[in-house]
């Protein structure tokens, strides 16, 4: 009878211990990642939120004019969007011959 006191405690806890490592243990990883990717994805926005002012106030200081700096800048947006415009209008035209 002692046996069987001690053998339905050891499965018990066998059994919760296997059900624990299939479900816990994944979520509680993946959960761990996610938290870790959105801290990290937090930080370099920031980053680049106060790169791009301390860009602007640079380019402000060396132009003496705020509203120019911030044309030159839209200049530049400008430039790179419609260079990334006809490549996607080419690259269009090559899947349609």
């Amino acid at each position: 009878m002692d046996d069987f006191t001690q053998r339905i405690p050891d499965l018990l806890e066998r059994l919760t211990g296997k059900i624990r490592s299939i479900t816990v243990d994944p979520a509680a990883r993946v959960l761990t990642i996610l938290a870790v990717i959105l801290i990290a994805g937090a930080l370099v926005t920031f980053a680049v939120i106060f790169l791009f002012i301390g860009l602007f106030r640079i380019l402000g200081e060396l132009v003496n004019d705020m509203e120019l700096a911030y044309a030159i800048v839209g200049g530049l947006f400008l430039v790179l969007g419609l260079l990334l415009w006809s490549k996607r209008l080419a690259k269009d035209i090559e899947e349609k011959v």
